[in-house]
């Protein structure tokens, strides 16, 4: 434990004198007129998400909820990504670092359009403990800091703000803050970024606007935040904070879709939502999570789509469409799905099927479906493995991913194929290479079929009745 201590403290040190070189080249490398902005494309959400990423870490050791609050802006855009995110990390690690409890909230907003550019305003809130108004005018200067007594309580180089004001100067834009001592502080700085073509796209998403959301979240900036995003997509939304308040909207009215923070029941596993789940039957969700860690995806009910905070608009949709696209699909092929199993249990039951899948979490579902059609699974995560399976076991049909450590799903089929015992066994592709110059290679190697993941369950069981050799009925008793 000593000794950890001392490599803890070196390597802290360490990063402080890494950070401090790399704060004073990059100051020097502006002053000297040498930085020059890249112009590239980027995403404006992805930009976002990773930022937050570096911030995120000390943010949860202290407990704070981090929050993106985008109003409608364009996400395709041109410009230095590197440099941006840059100016947006220093002014959100100066918030966590003066915040110990609460929030720490980007805003996001356009201030200004022209032909093919946007002027957009990046706005870090913290409600930490703020800043006397003497000290407000120099912050942005070189090697000057809030806290510049002997004890340096908060640490730091006095560079980062003036950095960003370098920064912003640099894309057209200016700095600025207001604080109020023992009440939080609000830094912001403005960018002038080009528009790409398809950035021009408005927000608002078609496919989600018939779906009235009910946001469950007990945090009034994560929830105004998500609120924001959910009208610019046209969903009607209501909000509640506490779960007894979600029931009681609910019996008012059901929505079309949940979000839901899970730090009201602070649910640590797949198995507490699922509880959710039988709670408030067939609604699809989604759930919040500082970390998706904890969660089992093999257990998790259909309709269920989990996402990391803090959440982008982009993020928000992709999960929406996700969650409302299953329970539509689920709908359509409930009834269909459950006589397929019942044939498929009918006719193979006690089938062996061998499963080659190397991710673990996959291999756990698709287990789970074979078992419940009655068939007998073994699962094996390399080609070589599946190879020496069929060698020395009876099999009645193979279902092989194609990317696999050791040997791929190719490779094994082709020598499987090389056994006496595997030349007429039904190998079915399973994978997420869903090209169509992946099914050819796939039948070239000597596969039967393909199935693309994600896999429906019903296309599923349709493939194994159409491909599984006919066996005779047990008429035991028992």
């Amino acid at each position: 434990p000593a000794q950890a201590s001392r490599l803890s403290g070196i390597d802290d040190a360490a990063s402080h004198l890494l950070q401090v070189v790399d704060d004073i080249l990059d100051l020097t490398k502006i002053e000297a007129g040498r930085t020059v902005l890249e112009d590239v494309p980027f995403s404006l959400d992805a930009l976002l998400q990773r930022s937050f990423s570096l911030a995120a870490p000390k943010a949860r050791t202290r407990g704070l909820e981090l929050v993106i609050a985008r109003q409608p802006a364009p996400d395709a855009l041109r410009g230095d990504p590197t440099r941006l995110s840059q100016a947006i990390v220093n002014l959100l690690g100066n918030a966590v670092k003066f915040t110990t409890a609460g929030h720490v909230t980007l805003h996001c907003r356009v201030l200004e359009t022209a032909a093919g550019r946007v002027q957009l305003r990046f706005e870090v809130e913290d409600s930490g403990v703020g800043i006397e108004s003497d000290k407000q005018t120099l912050l942005f200067e070189a090697f000057n800091q809030a806290d510049s007594s002997t004890s340096r309580r908060f640490g730091g180089t006095g560079l980062g703000l003036a950095i960003t004001r370098r920064l912003a100067g640099l894309m057209g834009g200016d700095v600025g803050l207001t604080s109020e001592f023992g009440r939080g502080s609000r830094f912001w700085f403005s960018a002038w970024l080009g528009v790409q073509a398809q950035g021009l796209v408005p927000s608002l998403r078609p496919a989600l606007a018939a779906h009235a959301v009910l946001l469950v979240v007990p945090t009034p900036a994560t929830s105004a935040a998500l609120e924001l995003a959910l009208r610019a997509f046209g969903m009607p939304c209501r909000a509640a904070a506490t779960l007894e308040d979600a029931e009681r909207l609910i019996a008012l009215q059901r929505p079309g879709v949940m979000v839901i923070d899970s730090a009201l029941t602070r649910l640590p596993t797949m198995a507490d939502v699922t509880s959710l789940r039988l709670r408030w039957p067939g609604l699809p969700m989604v759930v919040l999570q500082d970390d998706l860690g904890p969660w089992h995806f093999a257990d998790a009910p259909a309709a269920t789509a989990a996402l990391a905070k803090p959440v982008t608009a982009t993020a928000l949709a992709a999960a929406l469409e996700a969650v409302l696209d299953v329970a539509q699909r689920q709908a359509a092929t409930a009834a269909p799905a459950a006589t397929t199993a019942q044939a498929l249990r009918a006719l193979h039951a006690g089938a062996r099927i061998l499963l080659a899948e190397d991710n673990p979490v996959n291999a756990e579902v698709s287990m789970a479906l074979l078992s419940r059609a009655g068939l007998v699974v073994d699962a094996v995560s390399t080609g070589a493995l599946a190879v020496e399976r069929v060698r020395n076991a009876s099999y009645d049909l193979v279902l092989m991913d194609m990317q696999m450590p050791e040997m791929d799903g190719l490779q094994a089929t082709r020598a499987i194929r090389a056994l006496a015992q595997g030349q007429s066994l039904p190998i079915v592709a399973m994978t997420a290479n869903a090209f169509g110059e992946d099914r050819a290679a796939c039948l070239a190697a000597g596969m039967n079929d393909f199935l693309s993941k994600p896999v429906e369950t019903a296309r599923l069981y349709a493939m194994l009745q159409q491909w599984l050799p006919q066996r005779a009925r047990d008429t035991s008793p028992g």
